[in-house]
């Protein structure tokens, strides 16, 4: 029996919000929602969870926020988390 490497649950949810990103504008309610789950996601890493409180702060627009902002924003949390895990090598 083979077993599949442990995909780390915030990662996940964030490629999932990558996969749906679209178009050259985001709703800002969407992008707020997506850092808050992110946020509820990893909410036993105090380091993630002040980084995302941060960016809730500053996320730029009244109703819409740029895609390449959002895109950026995730794509800069998924290399954080990457690099803070263990090597299990």
């Amino acid at each position: 029996m083979t077993s599949s490497p442990r995909v780390n649950p915030t990662t996940e949810l964030i490629e999932e919000l990558l996969r749906t990103i679209n178009g050259q504008v985001t709703d800002r309610s969407r992008v707020v929602d997506g850092l808050l789950d992110i946020r509820q996601v990893s909410a036993q890493d105090e380091h993630l969870t002040s980084s995302i409180d941060e960016l809730l702060r500053a996320v730029p627009g009244k109703t819409m926020v740029p895609t390449e902002w959002y895109r950026d924003i995730l794509q800069g949390l998924a290399v954080s988390i990457e690099a803070s895990v263990p090597s299990l090598t």
